[in-house]
């Protein structure tokens, strides 16, 4: 399995074994189990405006040459903490 990518280490249905989990759930399509499942006050009336996507290493990149700190949730030890992030 590829690695370089998140979506390559996802955990979820490969394109393979869609079908028998669309049928295991008695649905027709993904489309469907989301109509079926999201309550439709939540669900958007357009599609996501989103940029081209980038790889995992390509935007480490992007981190690493920025200027900016990110400031992130961690959790540890069961306690939630800010930190702040350093790529540099």
């Amino acid at each position: 399995m590829l690695t370089d990518k998140f979506v390559n280490r996802h955990i979820g249905p490969r394109e393979s074994e869609l079908p028998q989990m669309l049928k295991t759930i008695e649905v027709s399509s993904l489309d469907e189990l989301i109509e079926k499942t999201v309550p439709s006050s939540i669900l958007l009336e357009r599609p996501l405006r989103l940029p081209e996507a980038m790889s995992e290493f390509e935007y480490l990149i992007i981190l690493r040459l920025s200027d900016e700190r990110i400031k992130c949730s961690v959790l540890s030890s069961g306690r939630a903490t800010m930190e702040w992030l350093s790529y540099r």
